[in-house]
């Protein structure tokens, strides 16, 4: 970490089936997140940010993509394109892509490609951040009851994105909450 390591992230590492946490912060590194580590069976925390990655976030059409992902942090970096409807762990709880180039609506990664069952997804969910993207939508309410978020970063962007009905109401419903921001 911070080793200033320069280059793109080797797509060799996804032949390292027992990977359980990949951690390369605080780099030089560039280029894209190859799509084939999301494919790794036991990786559980995907850590990438501070670099000068870019492109889209690895969404490959598999039903077995990131199926262990607890913790997933690609901050401060250039990736864009469509937030990962992919994503296939239930026991996501670490989301943190701020400061990014993401666009679209928020409803289709919270959705995911089975929109009817938007309540299921994520409900493990506690830090949640991607603020200072490009992305639209209302944040849905279904979350506001499944979730139990300890840090939730709704920060508006330029382009439009709401947290919805984000009144005192709906926030003191969130019990445990110890940082927000809107």
């Amino acid at each position: 970490m911070g080793n200033h390591l320069t280059g793109s992230i080797p797509a060799c590492l996804s032949e390292v089936q027992s990977l359980l946490v990949l951690d390369l912060s605080q780099h030089r590194l560039s280029g894209e997140i190859p799509a084939s580590l999301a494919k790794l069976p036991n990786l559980g925390v995907l850590i990438v940010k501070e670099n000068n990655l870019s492109g889209v976030f690895p969404n490959p059409d598999r039903t077995d993509t990131f199926m262990n992902l607890r913790w997933l942090e690609a901050n401060r970096n250039f990736l864009s394109g469509s937030l990962p409807v992919n994503i296939r762990s239930d026991n996501l709880m670490v989301f943190d892509v701020a400061d990014n180039k993401f666009n679209g609506d928020i409803n289709n990664f919270i959705s995911g490609d089975a929109p009817d069952n938007n309540a299921q997804r994520f409900t493990r969910m506690s830090w949640f951040d991607v603020s200072n993207n490009d992305l639209s939508g209302l944040f849905p309410h279904v979350w506001w009851n499944q979730v139990s978020f300890v840090r939730l970063n709704l920060s508006p962007d330029p382009h439009g994105f709401r947290a919805g009905a984000t009144n005192c109401v709906l926030i003191q419903m969130l019990l445990i909450l110890q940082r927000v921001r809107l």
